[in-house]
């Protein structure tokens, strides 16, 4: 048991020397004149008595609210894009810290890559969640599910999203657009590369132009049902020229072939919307820098894709010229990528070549080629993939179905002989 008396006095004795000393303090403070003890008042009494009511609202404030998952319910809370400009969802990173140090800077890069040319819009304090178990694809597709029905209803073209794996050394996008369709005359496919890009911290600054290129370019033919966006598409090619001619160290590798890849998409359909062939002859070369970082011994599918690409780009310039060179180069392409698109490995990718083969041979028989032999290899290709077609893609299945009765219209134009 505490001796109570032994401890009144030293709480008296520790009052009286607190009060002896507060008043030597006093009276020291009184003795200084009085320009002195205003400078003792804003110099020493302000900050500390600033300082903890400062404290005091850190400690109790509440925290301001961060991003919120997005579901469902709240796709009415998205903002809606403006209607005549292409349109880009930013959602916050999953796992981004307080600051938003990965999401702003990203979205500022992207913003800056557009100048003013499309509308980059924030998400609402809005973040894609990922489910935590299961295969990475299975999760992936999930957000992508989600995402393309918040785009549905908000109207954006596109949307970027994504998590932050650690936040000093990676953060993980996804690229995300309505998805085009094929071109309505020649049923031609443009096949996409993954559409998540790995960023570190040092490629921030530069990102935009590659993200704004892809979504320019993925977006083209969805964008309105195919309406003209040269404004759009030129000036982020500019940009991404730039960004490959500067060749920063984090542009390597994959990531360089990604870009190759991407900047001759972007010109291709820069070609294809405004007419002009110089545009298509660079997406050639782009191309072809393409396949020098995606391999066919290190990813055969990228290399695959990037042949299937460069067919579309040369069949483009190859309908406009009087010659065949460039569409004899384009079924060389597509039978490359076949190689490797098989129909057991990738049953769709592989239909949406076989599709592209025989436009070409339908374009070569339009400029008398061997006519009814280009024409029967053309059916023969189309009636192969419209299987495939109607069990994946139904869209892609009646484009086929509407080129393959066009098809056999012209060879039985022709007449038997």
């Amino acid at each position: 048991m505490p001796d109570w008396a032994d401890l009144l006095s030293m709480l008296n004795s520790a009052w009286a020397g607190v009060t002896t000393f507060a008043l030597g303090v006093w009276t020291e403070f009184n003795a200084y004149s009085p320009a002195t003890k205003a400078g003792w008042v804003i110099g020493v009494v302000v900050p500390v008595f600033g300082g903890g009511v400062w404290a005091t609202r850190r400690v109790f404030r509440k925290p301001a609210p961060g991003p919120k998952a997005l579901a469902a319910a709240d796709f009415s809370k998205l903002p809606r894009a403006q209607k005549g400009v292409l349109s880009i969802l930013v959602f916050d990173l999953e796992g981004d810290d307080a600051n938003a140090h990965w999401t702003d800077g990203v979205e500022r890069s992207v913003r800056e890559a557009f100048a003013g040319h499309a509308e980059v819009q924030r998400a609402g304090g809005f973040f894609v969640r990922l489910a935590k178990r299961g295969e990475l694809d299975a999760r992936l597709a999930a957000g992508r599910k989600l995402v393309a029905r918040a785009l549905a209803t908000s109207g954006y073209d596109g949307a970027l999203w994504g998590n932050v794996v650690t936040l000093k050394d990676l953060a993980n996008l996804v690229v995300q657009t309505k998805g085009a369709p094929a071109d309505q005359q020649t049923g031609q496919q443009t096949l996409k590369l993954d559409d998540r890009l790995g960023v570190a911290p040092e490629a921030l600054k530069d990102i935009g132009p590659l993200i704004a290129a892809r979504f320019a370019a993925d977006c083209a033919l969805a964008y309105e049902g195919g309406r003209y966006v040269a404004d759009v598409l030129a000036p982020t090619i500019e940009r991404l020229r730039t960004l490959l001619q500067a060749s920063p160290a984090w542009l390597a590798g994959d990531a360089k072939g990604r870009a190759w890849h991407d900047f001759a998409t972007a010109l291709a359909t820069l070609g294809e919307q405004n007419g002009q062939n110089a545009p298509l002859e660079a997406a050639i070369a782009a191309y072809t820098q393409a396949l020098k970082e995606f391999t066919r011994e290190r990813v055969p599918l990228q290399w695959a894709m990037t042949q299937n690409n460069l067919g579309n780009a040369l069949a483009a310039l190859g309908r406009r010229e009087t010659g065949t060179q460039s569409l004899e180069a384009a079924i060389a392409a597509y039978s490359q990528a076949l190689k490797e698109f098989t129909r057991e490995r990738v049953p769709l990718q592989w239909a949406a070549t076989q599709n592209n083969l025989g436009a070409a041979h339908e374009a070569l028989a339009d400029k008398g080629v061997e006519a009814r032999a280009n024409l029967a290899q053309a059916v023969r290709l189309l009636e192969a993939a419209l299987p495939v077609f109607r069990e994946a893609s139904p869209f892609n299945a009646e484009t086929a179905e509407r080129n393959l009765a066009r098809i056999r219209a012209k060879l039985a134009a022709l007449g038997e002989g």
